[in-house]
């Protein structure tokens, strides 16, 4: 735990994010999860291509009901000893190895899409709680205004510039800030935790404006998305399950070996081979080929709705990003507009042109213009991780 804070305080060479980051991709229990059975998936192949044990047998044969035992009065009784070895063709090991190679492949896209969405979850954490450092701090500066606005309305009321009400309403206007940002100091804790449960550990933030790509919609490739990987393995799998169903029909060779030892007679022993014989092909193997092919089919239809849905999910991310980039810059336009409009008010209320109500109605909307701005920033940042994904 220690380490793991002094980690965070002291940032690596790729950042705060970075560090929390690195350290949820190596101690997450899904991923390892993930790892552990791709590991085990790799044993499976390894022996499934293997032979299975043999089997060894031992009886006593033809014993009369009198003397239980091979005895030299019954000269067919006997002890039997036995080795069998059932062989199956190496070309159903291989594609029983190939059906496993599919699973150990889709066990690592699968947990490829899970460490994405991990990294994923864990920026959209992290931006949430360094904007509402930022809307603190934006409040901070706020409240210093009405502050100023405060004493200076105090001074213009002794005068009779200012009227008792809308003193008043500056002071509600200072509570209302107040309130908000106790509520943002309660919301940055909950953030801070929530990162915490990710990363799986106690962290303490000390905040890093991150590195968040712009990304390029119109060069993403659909073929390579995670999400189309998966259902492509998936598919393949299946047709894998299919070739090996083709040649279930095919027969599998048992050999066996049997020793038999007679005390009135000559020991003897005896070979045999037995062959499985596809009598029912045309109601089960038949069959179970058929089964293949339609859920290849089912495969193949399912992976064309991962493609349109990649599509679908990258298209709205890349609408909403041009909508965000749109508004971001209508809006820094009317904060210029208004600043300069303030410039001058504030001369003109010094003169007293015009009143405190105007001068407190147009500081409103500065204040409303920088917090509109500072949310379409973290959609738009937000927006990007989530298409991030999709790379």
């Amino acid at each position: 735990m220690f380490i793991l804070i002094l980690l965070l305080i002291c940032f690596s060479y790729g950042g705060e994010l970075e560090s929390l980051i690195n350290y949820a991709l190596e101690n997450s229990p899904r991923i390892r999860a993930y790892r552990s059975m791709i590991g085990s998936i790799e044993y499976r192949e390894g022996y499934s291509r293997s032979l299975p044990n043999p089997f060894f047998s031992l009886a006593l044969t033809n014993l009369p009901v009198s003397r239980p035992y091979p005895n030299k009065y019954e000269p067919m009784s006997g002890l039997s000893l036995g080795i069998s070895q059932m062989y199956i063709l190496p070309l159903k090991r291989e594609r029983d190895a190939l059906i496993i190679r599919s699973e150990r492949e889709l066990l690592r896209a699968q947990g490829e899409i899970i460490s994405r969405e991990l990294v994923r979850d864990i920026k959209l954490a992290y931006l949430d709680w360094l904007y509402s450092t930022k809307k603190k701090r934006l409040l901070e500066e706020t409240l210093k205004d009405i502050k100023g606005l405060e004493k200076l309305a105090e001074e213009s009321y002794r005068f009779g510039r200012v009227s008792l009400s809308e003193l008043f309403s500056l002071r509600a206007e200072s509570l209302k800030i107040e309130r908000e940002m106790e509520s943002l100091r309660q919301e940055i804790r909950l953030r801070e935790e929530e990162i915490g449960y990710m990363v799986g550990g106690r962290v303490r933030l000390v905040g890093e404006e991150p590195v968040i790509k712009e990304v390029e919609f119109e060069a993403l490739e659909v073929e390579k998305s995670p999400y189309v990987r998966v259902s492509f393995i998936q598919r393949e799998r299946t047709e894998r399950e299919l070739q090996r169903r083709m040649v279930e029909h095919l027969p599998d060779i048992e050999l066996m070996v049997d020793y038999m030892i007679r005390p009135s007679m000559d020991n003897t022993f005896s070979l045999r081979v037995n062959l499985s014989f596809p009598l029912y092909r045309s109601v089960r193997e038949r069959l179970m080929v058929l089964e293949k092919q339609e859920e290849k089919r089912a495969r193949d239809w399912e992976l064309e709705v991962v493609k349109l849905e990649t599509k679908r999910s990258v298209w709205i991310l890349s609408v909403e990003a041009e909508r965000l980039k749109s508004f971001m810059a209508k809006t820094q336009k009317m904060l210029e507009e208004k600043e300069g409009e303030l410039k001058a008010m504030e001369i003109a209320y010094r003169f007293g042109k015009v009143g405190l109500g105007e001068l407190l109605k147009l500081r409103r909307d500065l204040w409303e213009l920088r917090r509109e701005l500072l949310e379409l920033e973290l959609s738009l940042k937000k927006t990007m991780v989530r298409a991030e994904v999709f790379l």
